[in-house]
């Protein structure tokens, strides 16, 4: 992992600098607990340097200091043996809860294909019409949608074919077919 830190950030907030060290003992932490196979370097990208060139190529979102005319960084790329890639472009403050949760969602999903979820249901979880007002997705399916390739199976798509795991939420008015699949 890279992790690029800008201090200018952590000077002037000091929320800044406490989420900075925060994601700097986890990834000892999994350094730690990895026995040699997960290893991190902290990367400072100063104003008009390589590594801020890196940095931008690499995908981190730039957040710009306007007093002094230049960006700060602080984002991660994680990439793997064979160079596959994902990438924190910022750590924003509100989700310094959920830092644990992001960084390990990036660690996993770099190392693991998604398999399919097919999903049953009478529910208007995916965005869907219902008695023609739109209805926006479901927080569950943005979640599972980050760990699973879903396929949403009813009456008009019956197809089990290449599921590797099913749920079924609220199944109503199920077609024949469909409920000896």
């Amino acid at each position: 992992a890279k992790l690029y830190y800008s201090p200018i950030l952590g000077e002037r907030n000091a929320a800044m600098r406490i989420l900075f060290d925060n994601v700097r003992l986890l990834l000892q932490q999994y350094a730690i607990i990895s026995k040699g196979n997960f290893s991190f370097q902290i990367l400072n990208p100063d104003p008009l340097s390589d590594i801020e060139d890196r940095a931008i190529n690499d995908g981190l979102q730039p957040f710009p200091i306007i007093d002094n005319n230049t960006n700060a960084y602080f984002g991660m790329t994680i990439t793997d043996a064979v160079d596959k890639k994902r990438v924190i472009p910022f750590f924003p403050l509100e989700r310094a809860h959920l830092l644990e949760q992001d960084i390990t969602k990036h660690i996993y999903l770099l190392n693991h294909q998604k398999k399919t979820l097919g999903i049953i249901t009478s529910l208007p979880m995916f965005d869907d019409f219902v008695k023609n007002v739109a209805v926006d997705k479901w927080e569950i399916i943005r979640q599972l949608e980050d760990f699973y390739k879903l396929k949403k199976i009813d009456n008009n798509n019956p197809d089990l074919s290449g599921i590797d795991a099913l749920l079924i939420a609220h199944p109503q008015k199920l077609s024949p077919t469909l409920e000896q699949n």
